[in-house]
């Protein structure tokens, strides 16, 4: 058994990849076929231990560096190519957003080993939208692996090293067991006690399932072989694989990877069999054919390679059809070939490698993986001059900062010193004028979503021309009164918004203004794709239960608004914004125009737009007429000022997706809204 090549066991691999390519490709495809990285956990627990013992008569170091320098020769090639051409084409090709945000800190740590540890802090679902455009999630079973083989390798030494004690070799066996039952116990418990977001990255939750696999073929060497167990055995692989197919059907990402996972753990061991059998069933024979061996030697490579493409293809043209989906398979599957042929196996299997010490292998690798990082790092941090996406050439006019950048500096009176304080589950930015030549007006307090904090360079220039203090309360994903829905959304937007109405009441003076800015409109499309079924043909509607919201919201604001109004301070609406129906950021580019999620265009008719917005204008209007201490600001016709809407004028944006103001927009807009505060402040 020494040394035995398990052929039906890389017909798995084929069978592990080919499910998680099928369902990042069409999820309909194949429901369960992400538990095929489970597949992958078992079967390199068992093959690793397999390769492992062989290594008898060393010293513990000798063993470990044997180990590790074989690892790195495995796992480093192909991962540092893939890592780096991938992070080439990012910069080139894809600008940064909220899909985006965090891809960074992912690709820097997956070169050492531990993006899973960085995916696991974002608390990002993998089956949400960030993730699956992230050229570099698919990374962070890598990092479960090498992390389990940072502390496996001392418990495998003392099971090789005790082979003639069977009494003594029991202690590491039984060691890593109860490790993998106190694995699964805190992974099941985790599971239903917090969700199933908080087992799937890290290790300690996952490393059952590679310790299964190591703890089977102990087993089996451990038990000895058998006679007339072939059958048995044969049968068992049928149940296996029984298992394994339901889990790839049938797992629900909402209930994975508890239970689902434990259905394909238990079913891969079973199709993996008995280490001392040979086997020459039926299942085992379709798992040794050619052309899954052949894909299974390659699974590695396929598995670094399919999901980036995936994501440059869903980021540029598309991989929504068939063609695209095709396209894309075919490329990762040619990628794949030449990185096992190019790449893999010359280091693999290199002979001047093999002469080297273990010592001087290990450390070269661990420095060729530093000198790639850094090099990476260098690429992300160029970006701003290597990006062909015109979002990344043209900055200024997209992103919006914490500042407006060469606007209007003549009439910039005082220094905006721009501060952050946490408040409850939110946070706050002040912007607060200092070296004034002008007395300080009165103070804005700025409440709502992502809407009012893509106003930070508007408030910026408010505050250098006019001395306002201004106070923007970011509590992320909570609108104040949009008026679709009564308030709050959840306790996590209640806790935050009452903390920022006692905080405006404890700051403000009468007089002062509370600015309520959010997305008051149903959205069409969000970054990632279409979201509500609000076209019919190619007009917008709103649902009979849309405008029943409308009403309730409508009804809901004024325990809302009473206490600004109590405290005699003015309160501002904003009116809903021109809204379009794709993500203009991402649909600038020609490499990017074809993609389906750009079809509708970057431009609306104005009177469907207004027929659109008129339940929430009606609304704002209502509650305008109740108080004389509320009023609205209308930023649609300063951007929308003609029969059609434009997301860009003259190839800049006023937008930088369907509904988020770009930092262009800010510019335009800022007239408008100073002159409205002016004239308001003479309002007594």
């Amino acid at each position: 058994m020494k040394g035995r090549y398990f052929e039906h066991v890389d017909g798995l691999r084929a069978l592990a990849v080919l499910s998680v390519v099928a369902y990042h490709l069409r999820p309909a495809l194949l429901p369960g076929g992400f538990a095929g990285v489970d597949v992958f956990f078992v079967i390199s627990g068992f093959v690793v231990t397999a390769s492992l013992a062989t290594h008898q008569g060393e010293s513990r170091g000798a063993f470990l560096l044997r180990f590790y320098a074989r690892r790195l020769a495995r796992i480093a090639p192909a991962l540092l190519a893939t890592l780096s051409v991938t992070t080439l084409l990012y910069v080139l090709l894809i600008p940064k957003s909220w899909l985006s945000s965090e891809t960074e800190q992912v690709a820097l740590s997956a070169f050492l080993g531990f993006s899973n540890w960085v995916l696991g802090a974002q608390a990002n679902s993998y089956f949400e939208p960030r993730a699956e455009f992230s050229p570099y999630t698919h990374t962070w079973s890598l990092g479960v692996e090498e992390q389990f083989y940072l502390i496996a390798p001392a418990l495998l030494y003392a099971w090789v090293r005790f082979r003639d004690d069977p009494e003594r070799r029991r202690i590491p066996f039984a060691v890593l067991a109860l490790l993998a039952t106190a694995s699964f116990a805190l992974f099941a418990l985790t599971a239903v006690r917090l969700g199933q977001q908080h087992v799937f990255y890290l290790l300690q939750y996952r490393f059952w399932e590679l310790a299964a696999g190591v703890v089977w073929y102990q087993l089996a060497v451990q038990r000895g072989p058998r006679h007339g167990a072939s059958r048995l055995w044969e049968m068992a692989s049928w149940i296996g694989l029984l298992l394994t197919i339901s889990t790839l059907l049938g797992a629900n990402p909402r209930s994975f990877p508890w239970p689902w996972s434990v259905g394909a753990i238990l079913g891969t061991l079973l199709l993996i069999g008995d280490a001392n059998q040979p086997n020459n069933g039926l299942l085992r024979s379709i798992f040794s054919h050619r052309v899954l061996v052949w894909i299974g030697k390659r699974s590695y490579s396929l598995y670094l390679w399919h999901w980036p493409v995936l994501v440059f293809f869903r980021w540029t043209v598309g991989i929504e059809t068939v063609v695209t989906q095709l396209a894309a398979f075919v490329v990762s599957l040619g990628l794949a070939a030449l990185s096992y042929r190019w790449i893999e196996c010359p280091v693999r299997f290199s002979p001047v490698l093999k002469r080297s010490r273990e010592a001087t292998r290990a450390l070269a690798f661990v420095l060729i993986i530093l000198v790639f990082m850094v090099g990476a790092r260098e690429m992300f941090w160029a970006q701003p001059e290597l990006g062909l996406s015109k979002v990344t050439r043209n900055g200024g006019d997209w992103y919006p900062t914490a500042e407006m950048l060469d606007f209007r500096r003549e009439h910039r009176v005082c220094l905006p010193q721009i501060g952050t304080r946490s408040l409850g589950t939110g946070v706050v930015f002040v912007y607060a004028p200092t070296d004034c030549i002008v007395e300080r007006a009165q103070r804005l307090f700025v409440l709502g979503d992502s809407h009012a904090t893509a106003y930070r360079p508007l408030f910026d220039q408010l505050t250098a021309e006019t001395g306002r203090t201004v106070h923007i309360y970011d509590i992320p994903g909570c609108p104040f009164i949009d008026l679709m829905n009564p308030m709050p959304r959840s306790e996590y937007c209640a806790a935050g918004q009452r903390a920022a109405i006692k905080d405006v009441l404890s700051l403000a003076r009468p007089g002062d203004v509370v600015f309520l800015a959010s997305l008051r409109l149903p959205r069409i499309v969000d970054q990632w794709g279409p979201v509500s079924p609000h076209l019919e043909g190619r007009t917008l509607s709103r649902s009979n239960s849309e405008l029943e919201g409308v009403a309730a919201a409508t009804k809901d604001a004024p325990k809302w608004l009473s206490p600004f109004i109590d405290a005699d301070l003015k309160v501002v609406f904003e009116a809903p914004k021109p809204i379009f129906r794709a993500p203009v950021f991402r649909c600038v580019d020609r490499y990017t125009r074809a993609n389906p999620i750009c079809d509708p265009g970057l431009s609306e008719d104005r009177a469907a737009l207004e027929k659109y917005r008129e339940p929430a204008t009606k609304a704002i209007g209502s509650l305008v007429a109740a108080s004389s201490a509320v009023y609205v600001w209308d930023p649609f016709p300063v951007l929308c000022p003609g029969p059609q809407c434009d997301a860009l004028v003259n190839g800049r944006p006023l937008f930088f997706d369907a509904d988020h103001i770009s930092a262009l927009g800010n510019k335009v807009l800022f007239p408008s809204f100073r002159r409205f505060l002016d004239q308001l402040g003479q309002v007594q």
